[in-house]
């Protein structure tokens, strides 16, 4: 996934999802690999890991319900339930911390739905810290053009 290569991911965590069926960070892996790649069938089986994931770790104060709740938020809007997806981003953000990838994803949709000063903030978090994750370099683009945006914006 770090390199980009969504179906070997597939390939790899559909393996360790077979040995260990019950895996958290496997199953949500697994969907975030699959909802990458463009195959329809794929990226309504990543909307079903997700929607099980989350089912399994629902609870919004741990870690794992927060991650849950995020990568479910990313595959509804990656399967265009937009208003669905900002509804339990927003939930997963004020319940604690994310990762910074579920965080990044949480910037997409907060954008895309009109959220730009809080994209904003979550970007400019992520691309302060020296932590490499998937997506990174695109959290750095999407900051820039926000930032030139936000430039063009008049002041009051």
């Amino acid at each position: 996934r770090y390199e980009g290569d969504h179906t070997k991911a597939e390939q790899w965590f559909r393996a360790a999802h077979a040995k260990t069926p019950s895996n958290f960070a496997v199953i949500n892996n697994l969907a975030l690999s699959l909802i990458a790649q463009p195959d329809e069938t794929k990226r309504r089986q990543a909307l079903e890991f997700a929607q099980l994931n989350q089912r399994v770790n629902n609870q919004l104060n741990t870690p794992a319900g927060r991650e849950a709740g995020a990568t479910l938020s990313w595959a509804a809007f990656q399967l265009g339930q937009e208003a669905q997806a900002e509804q339990g981003i927003m939930q997963v953000l004020q319940a604690g911390s994310v990762s910074n990838e579920a965080a990044y994803h949480a910037a997409q949709i907060l954008n895309d739905r009109g959220r730009s000063s809080q994209a904003r903030q979550i970007l400019e978090s992520l691309v302060k810290q020296t932590a490499f994750f998937p997506g990174k370099d695109d959290a750095k683009t999407l900051l820039a053009k926000l930032a030139s945006e936000g430039d063009l914006l008049p002041t009051p």
